[in-house]
């Protein structure tokens, strides 16, 4: 494995036993990949559990994918999880993303779970005090393809990116495939911590603390 792809991976390994609400960016991202691409009960399950959820989850494998997402999301961001092991990393918490998600529910008329681009707009409007400078609400607003359709984990990602530009925190955003690397561990029955400890050196950890910022998609 190339040393860059080891390095992306185990940032996904960097849960601790901080146990939280609410939803950073490996949450977001790894919750969207695990109903998109493994729409399995069986394999639902056990990334609950490699993340410390032990409530019940009704997974309901006929929806369709983005109702998958939004109904995931909502559920993981209401209960105690592993956690991003620092301080640092951006986060909505549990109210915001129980807010965004009430306001795309109504805006998402056809219930299929996404909307578009000018629906979009309208969230933007009325969670904007969640941005509060006003370059950073100008440039949320521009970036809004009212062309293209969003589904709820799309709009939390970008939120977080400008929360983070707001409070200077960390913005763990990883690359598609390695993600689904995280997760087939998992469904594999084997931790992704113990099947990548031999690069986990000082070396590893000292390149992960610093990675050039190209890194992360």
């Amino acid at each position: 494995m190339h040393l860059k792809s080891i390095l992306i991976f185990c940032a996904l390994c960097f849960f601790t036993d901080t146990m939280s609400e609410g939803l950073n960016a490996l949450h977001i991202q790894s919750f969207q990949v695990l109903v998109q691409n493994f729409n399995n009960k069986e394999t639902v399950e056990k990334v609950l559990k490699y993340f410390g959820i032990d409530k019940e989850y009704n997974y309901n494998s006929e929806d369709n994918t983005f109702i998958r997402a939004f109904k995931i999301l909502n559920f993981v961001a209401g209960v105690d999880k592993l956690s991003d092991n620092t301080r640092l990393a951006e986060k909505l918490d549990r109210e915001m993303v129980e807010n965004i998600s009430t306001l795309f529910s109504e805006l998402d008329i056809e219930k299929d779970g996404v909307i578009d681009g000018s629906q979009y707009n309208e969230i933007r409007k009325k969670c904007h005090h969640y941005v509060q400078r006003g370059g950073l609400i100008d440039d949320w607003k521009e970036n809004i393809n009212l062309k293209k359709l969003y589904e709820l984990g799309d709009i939390l990602l970008e939120l977080l990116q400008y929360r983070k530009k707001l409070n200077g925190n960390m913005f763990r955003k990883i690359h598609r495939n390695c993600i689904v690397m995280f997760i087939e561990s998992i469904k594999n029955g084997v931790s992704p911590k113990k099947k990548y400890a031999k690069y986990l050196d000082n070396t590893i950890y000292f390149y992960i603390q610093n990675r050039p910022r190209e890194w992360y998609l």
